[in-house]
Parts: C-alpha cells; structure tokens; sequence
C-alpha cells in the first residue's frame, strides 16, 4: 500500500485544486487537509478534516491502531484512536512520543472554556481555545476521574479514504467490504 504525504488546503467539496485539475485527475494516494470556514473563540478554523487517500484494501495497517484525531495543543499532539482513547502523546519540540504521560489511555469526553461569568463546554471535541477534557479508565484507584489539557491549537479529524481495483482482486463486494472492515487493528 502506497501513501503520498501532501497537503491541500480549502474548503470541503471545492472542486479544483491549486494547481487547477479536478478531483478525478488528482493522484488517489494522496493526503488532504481541508479547513473547515468560520471561527470558534476567534481561533482559527473550529476543525479540520485531513483526508488520507490510499489504494488497497484496508486504509489501515493491522499493526498501527489508526489515529482518527489529532488533538494540538502549544506543547503537545494528542492522539485520539476511534474509540475517542488517547493513544499517544506527542512533544511537539522534539517529536517523540512521550511514554509515560498521564492521558495516555484516558477517553476523550469533549472540551471547555471558563470564564468568570460561565463555563463553555463542547462534545464530543474540544474547539480551539477550549480545554480539552479526558476521563481517566482508573478513576477507581483513587485518580482523579478528568484531565485536561492547556488550550487547543488544532483539531483534525482524520478520515481514510481507500480506492480498490475490484477487477484484480477477483473478489464480491461482499468479501471485500468484510475484508476491509474487518481488518484486525
């Protein structure tokens, strides 16, 4: 399975790249970033949606547990698997992994904002300028049940996108539509 890494940036459904071609004549192994239009807090987009464009039969690889969102804060990359659990913490300086960061494991539950007059709260992501909020799975060791993190930067949504060639395969649809949802991860 092949993946091209680059980003176009615009609005969702826009017919034409920067260079002018369609989305037919686009190469289908490719990465797309799309901001969504409006503002949250004044904050830039409120969530962007990264299309990650493959061929084969899976968009996923059965060892790596698919990040389907990217929580960005100023110091650190949350990553959210698709069950809304943070599988990864990344230092945006370094960018490494951190191993042993306290919402690791923890589900995301949402964002909120505080302010001396009211609380703003969002599910099930935070927007930008919000906190993002975690609740800890060992809540009964005596851990306190929610995390959060400094404000958001970002949120991307990541949705794979996978072109098969039904003809090589030899396959149903049915078999093949098992075979990619089924996918052990």
């Amino acid at each position: 399975m092949r993946t091209t890494r680059h980003s176009i940036v615009g609005s969702p459904g826009r017919e034409e790249t920067e260079g002018g071609e369609s989305d037919e004549d686009r190469d289908p192994d490719d990465t797309r970033v799309y901001n969504m239009k409006g503002r949250a807090g004044g904050r830039g987009a409120p969530l962007e949606l990264m299309v990650i464009k493959r061929r084969g039969v899976s968009h996923t690889d059965s060892a790596v547990t698919w990040v389907a969102v990217e929580i960005w804060t100023r110091n650190r990359i949350y990553l959210i698997d698709g069950t809304m659990r943070c599988i990864g913490v990344v230092d945006r300086a370094t960018n490494r992994r951190g191993e042993d960061h306290s919402l690791l494991g923890a589900t995301l539950t949402g964002g909120q904002r505080r302010t001396s007059a009211h609380i703003e709260l969002s599910q099930p992501f935070p927007l930008p300028g919000m906190n993002a909020i975690f609740r800890h799975r060992a809540a009964s060791r005596g851990i306190h049940p929610f995390g959060e993190t400094s404000p958001v930067e970002r949120v991307i949504l990541r949705l794979g996108l996978t072109t098969v060639d039904v003809d090589a395969l030899g396959e149903a649809h049915h078999e093949l539509t098992a075979r990619f949802f089924l996918n052990p991860r």
